[in-house]
């Protein structure tokens, strides 16, 4: 009987779920739920995953669960949570009565009508404290985590009822990359936002174990000042830092200066702090910037106001700044642990312009996965329980090759054009690309679907390369997105060579986590790919990572000399990756795409424009379309008893103190 271990990440964003053999070199399932239920970043518990992930497993043995948040540490916060605010003495009985009150929630969760008692008669006690409102804050902050935490082990056993449920450190779950990489000995930085109080740890990798070294807590956060910036300039919080580092690009250098020493590193440790002229941050308070700052950044960007040259300059020294810091604390944590290797994991290494800035600064190729952010939680989750907790296979490290997610249902495409009125054909590589060569352009499915926010060709839109007008016309008629939004090259390897520039070395990318300098023949050949200031985000494609993509490449460079295609995710604005034929077809009638590639059949929109047209009149609008797809999800969830809703700090804080809270911060930062 085989025996698995799963790993889940289920109270946050990118909810995800892993399904990890206790002996097999590779994932059987990674899989993200908003794959499954058509919202980006899905937020919340992976339902449909694990269902997958369950039927997958069939009567194999589940050994263990375990989910990407420590509860402990919500029980008994940082020793300096409270200190600035209560005497030592109070704060010794609040924190015996948070434990309690803890206990409590876990016992008769979700059922918890007393709670709101509870914390006022704990707070009547919490005396004296120098600042009551703070006080207020920080408790609901580490009430509502652990109510979710118990949220997300009740949906496990709503799903496996027998489970062994393990609740593990977020930052740790991030660091176990480690147990994917080739290295034997490597310094591990995990960096995001916030995971439970740390926000930046430096762990060493050392002969299959791993070894916290230094943690940095809230409020210093490297995350949360990008995602604050990235607010500032009007975009949102989980999906403005991707937008942000592509328009840092526009920038000139007319803010980096006052931006340069907002955060300061400390040079003999891996540690860094705000520089308080900058920023205001605390415990109870999101990061703010300073009025001083504010006279420099001017007013935050509303929603659907133009782009300025002044946003793209906040942009570009925003980005900067955190190249410079990040290059330090890799440069400091390298010497302290006499470290050759480097692993990379959390939400900021998803900026492959800092990755790259990594490479060529501390000379260092940083070991990077597609699912660096809180998705590849679940892998870590994995990870720790079959390394760590259950003892591992002889061979520690994982092997990780392709993509994971559900493969395309080829049994059912012809019944579904058939029912549509849609013609469809029998095609190959060749003809795949013999289109892209004439600037068609086309979504393509194969194979199982990639883990992680990039498209790795495995549901992806491809193009022609080279018209630098197809860098607007994707934008514009099919993504539905801002035009200063840049675009992917996908390459053969020769053709990395042809391309890439002076400033490093030529190296496999499969992951589209680098964003290396390119050279003048990329700008002049590859208008469509290549951004304003010549760095290209490439991803390199072997023939055994990526098969059928590899032939399209092979036979494009045949026809028109040149390796590469225009590479960007299978969707629109307003909805995740697309994982199911049904839903790009009707994606094909929505948008202005060409034609739609499903794993060996072949649908152009010059053949079935009628059917298409009907198909899109049935949806209203684009609206429509997303909405359909999304309430299908919904309707699925609903058929599900007994599952445990989430609570938002704002909506457990008006539940806890029967009133809203007064200074309400914008709610993209509910749940930073």
């Amino acid at each position: 009987m085989n025996k698995y271990v799963i790993g889940i990440n289920g109270s946050f964003h990118d909810a995800s779920v892993c399904l990890l053999d206790m002996s097999a070199p590779e994932p059987i399932l990674l899989l993200s739920e908003d794959r499954h239920s058509g919202v980006s970043h899905h937020f919340g518990f992976p339902f449909k995953s694990l269902e997958i992930a369950l039927e997958r497993a069939g009567d194999g043995e589940i050994v263990g669960v375990g989910y990407s948040r420590d509860q402990d540490c919500f029980r008994a916060p940082p020793a300096d949570y409270f200190a600035d605010i209560l005497a030592p003495e109070a704060e010794a009985a609040l924190r015996a009565e948070l434990s309690s009150i803890c206990d409590f929630i876990d016992g008769a969760f979700p059922e918890l009508d007393d709670l709101p008692h509870r914390v006022t008669e704990m707070l009547a006690r919490a005396t004296p404290c120098r600042d009551p409102g703070s006080l207020k804050k920080r408790i609901n902050y580490a009430l509502v985590k652990f109510a979710n935490e118990c949220a997300t082990e009740r949906n496990i056993r709503l799903m496996i009822p027998d489970a062994e449920i393990h609740s593990l450190r977020h930052h740790r779950t991030h660091a176990a990359t480690y147990y994917a990489s080739p290295y034997d000995s490597a310094a591990i930085i995990t960096w995001d936002g916030r995971g439970e109080f740390d926000t930046t740890v430096l762990w060493q990798g050392r002969d299959g174990a791993i070894e916290e070294i230094k943690a940095i807590g809230h409020p210093r956060s490297l995350g949360r000042f990008y995602e604050l910036c990235a607010e500032h300039i009007g975009f949102g919080r989980i999906e403005g830092p991707g937008k942000l580092m592509g328009l840092a690009a526009y920038g000139d250098d007319r803010y980096v200066d006052a931006l340069r020493d907002a955060i300061v590193v400390d040079p003999a440790d891996f540690d860094f702090h705000f520089n308080d002229t900058a920023f205001m941050a605390s415990q109870s308070e999101p990061l703010t910037p300073s009025g001083a700052l504010l006279d420099i950044l001017g007013p935050r960007r509303r929603p659907g106001e133009d782009i300025t040259p002044h946003h793209c300059a906040v942009a570009h020294a925003v980005q900067k700044t955190l190249e410079t810091v990040c290059v330090r604390l890799v440069d400091n944590a390298m010497a302290r642990l006499g470290a050759d290797n480097l692993v990379l994991s959390g939400g900021l290494t998803l900026n492959c312009v800092l990755n790259e800035k990594i490479r060529r600064d501390c000379g260092v190729d940083p070991f990077v996965l597609p699912p660096c952010g809180d998705d590849g939680t679940a892998l870590g989750a994995a990870l720790l329980l079959r390394h760590e907790i259950y003892g591992g296979p002889e061979t520690p490290h994982l092997s990780y090759r392709g993509s994971y997610g559900t493969a395309v249902d080829t049994g059912g495409i012809q019944a579904f054009l058939d029912a549509q009125g849609i013609t469809g054909r029998p095609a190959g590589a060749a003809e795949v690309a013999g289109l892209l060569a004439q600037d068609k352009t086309i979504g393509f499915m194969s194979g199982r679907y990639e883990f992680g926010p990039r498209a790795l060709g495995f549901r992806s839109i491809l193009a022609d390369p080279r018209p630098k007008a197809n860098w607007t016309r994707v934008n514009q008629d099919i993504k539905f997105r801002e035009d200063f939004r840049p675009f992917a090259p996908i390459m053969l390897r020769p053709a990395a060579e042809r391309y890439w520039g002076p400033e490093t070395a030529p190296i496999d990318s499969p992951y589209m986590l680098l964003a290396p300098v390119m050279n003048e023949r990329a700008a002049t050949e590859l208008g469509a790919v290549t951004h304003v200031d010549r760095t290209a985000r490439l991803q390199t494609v072997a023939a055994d990572f990526n098969p059928i993509l590899h032939e399209v490449l092979s036979a494009f460079q045949a026809e028109t000399g040149v390796g590469v295609l225009m590479n960007t995710s299978l969707n629109m604005s307003g909805e995740s990756i697309i994982a199911d034929f049904e839903d790009l077809v009707a994606f094909l009638a929505c948008s202005g795409l060409d034609a739609v590639y499903l794993e060996g059949t072949l649908v152009e929109r010059s053949a079935n424009e009628a059917a298409l047209a009907a198909m899109a009149e049935r949806f209203g609008d684009r609206q429509g379309y997303l909405a359909a797809r999304k309430q299908r999800y919904g309707d699925w969830l609903e058929a599900l008893r007994g599952v445990a809703r989430y609570k938002d700090f704002f909506e457990f804080y008006d539940f806890i103190y029967g009133a809203p809270l007064d200074d309400e911060p914008p709610r993209s930062a509910a749940r930073a």
